[in-house]
């Protein structure tokens, strides 16, 4: 698995299913998947296999995330005073 280090900020869907995990120039997904049963898989089982990793672009010093109300993007910024508020697209179906 790809080491998250630098982590600056997290934040979790509001169905419980996503996890981003934020650094200085990169972002991790995880998800947890749902069985043929219906049961939604452990975050411990989750955060075992590798996550989606993504460029969050040259911001220096990127603080704060959170989800879209839709959850199909991320927000973020930086520390750094007069910083503007950034949105990508996240690199998942996020139907699921």
């Amino acid at each position: 698995m790809a080491p998250v280090t630098m982590a600056t900020a997290c934040d979790i869907s509001t169905d419980g299913r996503l996890l981003v995990i934020i650094g200085y120039s990169i972002g991790f997904l995880f998800r947890r998947e749902i069985s043929a049963t219906g049961e939604i898989e452990s975050w411990k089982t989750a955060l075992e296999r590798e996550p989606t990793v993504f460029s969050l672009g040259k911001l220096r010093q990127t603080e704060g995330v959170c989800f879209s109300e839709d959850e199909k993007s991320i927000f973020f910024t930086s520390e750094r005073v007069q910083t503007p508020i950034f949105e990508i697209d996240l690199p998942i179906n996020p139907n699921r």
